[in-house]
C-alpha cells in the first residue's frame, strides 16, 4: 500500500472547501448575499428627440430620481459573483413638464460581476455609490430609432443599525435597462452600460458577526481553522514518518 498517497487523500478530504470570494488583500473570504435599500439617488443625462405621434420634439435635459412610492435596492451575491441595482425611478424633462404630463415612472435593473473589493471592519456611515461620467446609454421609442445618451448619477444606501462591516468595491461595469409601461410614454425604453464605484455597509453573519434582516453575508478570516490546521500537521507528520521509514529501510539493506 502506498502510505503517502493514502495520507494525502485523507488530508484532501478533511480540509474544508469554500465557495466564496476573497478580498483583494487576501484577508477575508466572503460568502452569502445581502441587499441594501437606496434612500436617495439623483442623476441626469442629455436630452433626445421625442415623438408622441405629432412629430419630433427635443426633450431637453433628462433628470431622474427615486420613486418614493417604491423600493429600490442594491444587492450583492457573493456566491453567484453578481452585483445588482434595481432602480424605481421618476424621470422628468422640460418637454414632459410643458405637456403637463406627470413624471415618467420606469424600473431599471442593471447587473454585473462583483469587482475586486476590500473590507473595513466596523461601520463608517458612508454607504453609497457614484457613477462618474460617461454613463453611456440608449433611449428607444416606437416612432424613432434608438438615440444615445451620456450622463452620471449617485446615491446613498440605508445603513443597517447592526452594521459591522463596510465593503469597498472597485469600479465595476454594470449593464441592463428597463421600459416605461404606463402613460403617454409607454413603450419607451432605456438601456446602458456604465461604471459604478460603491461603498456598502452591511451587517454580517459568521465569526464575530450578526445576521442582518436584509440578508446573510459571512466573513471568514483567512487563517487555518484549528481542526484544519491539526489535519495538516497530522498529514505532515505522517509524511515525515513515511520518509523516515523509507530512509531506514534503505540503510538496513545496504
Amino acid at each position: 500500500m502506498n502510505i503517502t498517497k493514502v495520507v494525502l487523500s485523507f488530508v484532501a478530504l478533511v480540509l474544508p472547501i469554500r465557495a466564496s470570494l476573497i478580498t483583494s488583500d487576501g484577508s477575508y473570504s466572503v460568502s452569502g448575499s445581502g441587499s441594501l435599500v437606496l434612500n436617495s439617488m439623483s442623476g441626469s443625462t442629455n436630452g433626445v428627440l421625442v415623438n408622441l405621434g405629432s412629430g419630433s420634439q427635443p426633450s431637453g435635459p433628462i433628470s431622474f430620481s427615486l420613486d418614493p412610492s417604491k423600493t429600490s435596492t442594491f444587492t450583492v451575491d457573493f456566491d453567484a459573483d453578481v452585483m445588482t441595482l434595481d432602480f424605481n425611478l421618476l424621470v422628468t424633462f422640460p418637454l414632459q413638464g410643458a405637456l403637463a404630463i406627470a413624471p415618467v415612472p420606469i424600473e431599471v435593473v442593471e447587473s454585473g460581476p462583483i469587482s475586486p473589493f476590500n473590507i473595513i471592519l466596523g461601520p463608517t456611515g458612508t454607504s453609497g455609490y457614484t457613477s462618474p461620467p460617461p454613463d453611456i446609454g440608449a433611449i428607444t421609442q416606437p416612432l424613432l430609432p434608438a438615440q444615445s445618451t451620456s450622463g452620471s448619477s449617485s446615491g446613498s444606501f440605508a445603513v443597517p443599525s447592526s452594521s459591522i462591516a463596510t465593503f469597498l468595491f472597485d469600479p465595476t461595469d454594470l449593464s441592463g435597462g428597463g421600459s416605461v409601461t404606463t402613460g403617454p410614454f409607454s413603450g419607451f425604453g432605456y438601456s446602458n452600460d456604465w461604471s459604478l464605484e460603491a461603498e456598502a455597509e452591511y451587517s454580517v453573519s459568521g465569526p464575530g458577526g450578526t445576521k442582518s434582516v436584509s440578508g446573510s453575508i459571512s466573513i471568514t478570516t483567512n487563517t487555518p481553522e484549528p481542526s484544519s490546521f491539526m489535519y495538516v500537521v497530522l498529514g505532515t507528520v505522517a509524511l515525515a514518518l513515511v520518509r523516515s521509514t523509507k530512509i531506514k529501510s534503505r540503510c538496513e539493506t545496504q
